[in-house]
């Protein structure tokens, strides 16, 4: 197993104290993070593991596909060397798993790469097709031993776990750094083991 923060621009400082760092990079259409690029600077000098999200805004009534485009115009270039992740919660939740499944489509089509789906532990429920499609789960559950949900996704099959949520979010990925890879490249792990 990693540890590691998922960060955005309510951090000051870049913690530095963990395998990987996953950061915000957009919201909705038009916003980019402002600390993305101090956060990605930092990361990349201390040569951690990296990884990026989309906290998503169907409310403001945006496709799918325009906020992938959103996404990949601004870490696009990361793919097959970070994860992905759709950050699905607030008014998202009003909106149904289809809107999500598109999101996660348009970044597959375009990169390859199959992003990680955010979610709290009461809402995974909500995400059978995502399971059927195989894209993987970051779950929030806090204050716990390990996250527990109901629905498709097997206990322990979660990708991430973030167990922490104040003063910052505190992540664990369920595997090591060839597993992490493999989440980046879309390539089956065996794949990752034969380049190595």
């Amino acid at each position: 197993m990693l540890y590691g923060y998922d960060i955005s621009m309510w951090q000051a400082d870049t913690p530095l104290d963990c395998d990987f760092l996953i950061i915000k990079a957009s919201e909705g259409n038009g916003y980019k993070d402002p600390a993305m690029e101090r956060h990605l600077a930092k990361a990349k000098k201390a040569k951690k593991l990296l990884g990026f999200y989309h906290y998503a805004r169907p409310d403001l009534g945006n496709e799918p596909e325009a906020e992938a485009d959103w996404f990949l115009k601004i870490v696009g270039e990361y793919a097959g060397n970070a994860i992905y992740a759709l950050d699905w919660e607030g008014d998202s939740l009003r909106y149904s798993e289809d809107w999500i499944l598109r999101w996660c489509r348009r970044i597959k089509e375009v990169t390859g790469v199959k992003p990680l789906i955010y979610v709290s532990a009461s809402q995974v429920w909500r995400l059978r097709s995502a399971y059927y499609e195989d894209y993987g789960l970051w779950v929030a559950h806090w204050g716990v031993y390990r996250p527990v949900y109901k629905g498709c996704y097997p206990p322990g099959a979660w990708a991430l776990w973030q167990y922490q949520g104040s003063p910052i979010d505190k992540d664990i990925f369920n595997g090591d750094r060839r597993a992490w890879k493999a989440y980046c490249t879309a390539k089956p792990l065996k794949e990752i083991e034969d380049e190595n």
